[in-house]
């Protein structure tokens, strides 16, 4: 591709198998891990952050979180990117404090009638009767929430993700909701949207959404300092 100036591919993961090693560097990539590229510190930061991502109980210390962020600090385009999975793990330590139960981070599901998929970013079971599916978008507290993306939640992904839990025995006969919560603001498009799907036709199931501000009182409200502080911290916008 005359036109493309050079480019170096890189390939990194934790190790790699000498075979695979040797495919990729006869191929021209250039494999690597994160301890060679950052250093030790990072890699242990990147290990922690996979450890909470994938056990949800550790949502329930948000120390942790924050030790990460910390580590991170340096990297401003690793922050950018880690805001989202962050806050999905603050939305989770939040329901386990104040509502218990039981939550699911980063939980992929699949539509049995239309074989679509689509991923839900904390599902939250409260006792036997209730079900709370959360998207959250982590963003600086200036950010907006566009119309765009409140409609491609409500029109592609509730519908899938109503059809599998209704397709699930446990969760069939509970009553669910859908939540959008975010650490920015809702643009008055995505906040009028809202307001006119709020209770859809056939009831099915319920809608609510909270913004940044909403946010931060729901943790303050229930006692939660470390989350305040964490979403001050690293959600708020610079003056």
């Amino acid at each position: 591709m005359r036109a493309m100036p050079p480019f170096l591919a890189l390939l990194i993961a934790l190790r790699f198998e000498e075979d695979a090693f040797r495919q990729g560097r006869s191929a021209g990539f250039l494999l690597t891990t994160p301890r060679n590229l950052f250093g030790e510190a990072i890699e242990r930061a990147l290990n922690e952050l996979v450890r909470i991502v994938t056990d949800a109980a550790a949502t329930g210390n948000p120390d942790r979180i924050q030790a990460i962020f910390e580590s991170l600090r340096p990297f401003d385009g690793a922050m950018h990117q880690l805001r989202g999975p962050f806050f999905e793990l603050l939305t989770g330590h939040c329901l386990l404090s104040v509502e218990e139960g039981r939550v699911d981070i980063d939980y992929d599901v699949v539509d049995p009638s239309t074989r679509e998929a689509t991923n839900i970013d904390v599902l939250h079971r409260k006792g036997l009767g209730f079900l709370t599916a959360y998207e959250c978008k982590g963003k600086l507290s200036a950010s907006s929430v566009s119309s765009d993306e409140v409609k491609d939640w409500l029109r592609r992904q509730v519908p899938r993700i109503y059809g599998y839990l209704r397709s699930q025995d446990e969760f069939k006969n509970r009553k669910i909701t859908f939540a959008f919560w975010t650490t920015g603001v809702f643009s008055p498009g995505a906040q009028r949207y809202l307001s006119e799907m709020k209770t859809p036709a056939d009831t099915k199931y319920s809608l609510e959404w909270k913004d940044g501000q909403g946010v931060r009182q729901y943790a303050q409200k229930n006692g939660l300092s470390k989350m305040v502080r964490l979403l001050d911290d690293y959600f708020r916008s610079a003056p």
